[in-house]
């Protein structure tokens, strides 16, 4: 079951949904170590499909989006506890938490541009002498993102 499932590391044909990789396979295409992917299997966070008559985990095309969006919301810094809890919700939905967590980044990256700003404002003045308006240097912060010690 294992055919066209191993290709050359430039070949991006997409997975079959009918095929499955080895965990060497997953590994190298995803950045995550065999032995994370392991621990995934023993904590029930990404369990293969399947095993080879060797015993050795395979993981279909199901697997390697599961894990797509481990990834995702590891990136965010939830824990794999948390991932677990979200990922195994009846009412998951995968493409709506796919959008929901783009918008998060782009208000995220949104914030840090602003904040880049101050500070290349701050630079820059620090470096020419000037004395910034009040305005340039706080309108990069927002009150609300910097918690309840502000």
């Amino acid at each position: 079951m294992q055919d066209d499932a191993h290709h050359g590391e430039d070949d991006v044909r997409p997975l079959r949904h009918d095929a499955t990789l080895s965990v060497g396979d997953v590994a190298r295409v995803s950045g995550v170590s065999i032995r994370s992917l392991h621990h995934y299997d023993d904590i029930g966070l990404l369990r293969p499909t399947a095993r080879s008559d060797a015993g050795y985990r395979l993981y279909s095309r199901h697997d390697l989006d599961r894990l797509h969006e481990i990834l995702v919301h590891r990136a965010l810094g939830l824990s794999l506890t948390q991932i677990c809890q979200i990922l195994d919700q009846p009412e998951h939905d995968r493409i709506a938490t796919l959008r929901s967590t783009r918008v998060e980044l782009c208000n995220e990256a949104e914030r840090i541009s602003r904040v880049t700003a101050a500070i290349d404002a701050a630079i820059a003045a620090e470096e020419e002498g000037h004395v910034l308006t009040l305005e340039d240097m706080f309108g990069g912060f927002d009150p609300a993102t910097l918690g309840p010690d502000q």
